[in-house]
């Protein structure tokens, strides 16, 4: 039986890394922060989706106080890392999802996934690799991916993708949102309901700014161009 093990969050991204890495063993680490009410309630779909999918919950952290304005907890991903190799002293393999486009972030790079799997394993006196599986892949073809292998657009519905704390249902209305139905509508799926339209969403300028600057991966931004040509931007 695997000993490896996936952080997951009730999003998107760590439902399709659970498959794409073969189901291992999935921990919630229950960060008390502020949408984390989303995420239990994604969590419970879904396991009555899928009996499969058990996601065991560890309540080792609270860092509520620590959250910034923009969701942003520092070391968030360090925490969870370290979290994980102590919860699971016989983890061989740590999963993190990061997928290109977002290797710039400092937690999310590659220095980061080596730094950390040389600081755990020499902390465990043994060897634990912290992997992402997802380096070459954005969440467009991580969905497309999913789509082709798993067929099963109900989880992806299941799953969630939002900064928002205030309802289960998705704002329409953060960053989070937003990439998430790139994603989603780069692969033909319908939207998830949602309390405002995010194709016009106030923070769409700044990314079209931010995409014809150059800041963005280049596939990332080629597939979100296309999708904003669909929803009637001219860009």
């Amino acid at each position: 039986m695997s000993k490896d093990v996936i952080l997951f969050s009730g999003g998107m991204d760590c439902l399709i890394g659970w498959y794409y890495v073969d189901k291992p063993k999935a921990v919630y680490f229950n960060l008390n922060h502020r949408y984390k009410w989303k995420e239990l309630e994604s969590i419970k779909k879904l396991r009555m989706l899928n009996p499969e999918i058990i996601i065991e919950t560890n309540e080792m952290f609270d860092l509520a106080k620590y959250e910034h304005e923009d969701a942003h907890i520092p070391f968030r991903n360090r925490l969870l890392v370290m979290g994980a190799a102590m919860a699971y002293p016989e983890a061989e393999k740590i999963y993190l999802v990061a997928q290109k486009g977002e290797q710039s972030i400092p937690d999310r790079s590659p220095e980061f996934f080596e730094d950390m799997s040389a600081l755990v394993s020499k902390e465990m006196e043994r060897k634990i690799e912290i992997v992402n599986p997802f380096p070459h892949m954005t969440k467009v073809t991580m969905v497309e991916w999913f789509m082709k292998r798993v067929k099963r657009e109900d989880l992806l519905k299941a799953s969630v993708g939002c900064f928002d704390g205030g309802s289960v249902m998705h704002c329409g209305a953060c960053g989070s949102c937003f990439r998430r139905s790139v994603a989603f509508a780069a692969n033909g799926l319908e939207l998830d309901s949602m309390w405002s339209d995010i194709t016009k969403w106030k923070g769409i300028p700044e990314y079209i700014k931010n995409m014809q600057a150059g800041k963005y991966e280049l596939e990332r931004t080629e597939q979100t161009l296309k999708v904003l040509r669909d929803w009637g931007y001219e860009v």
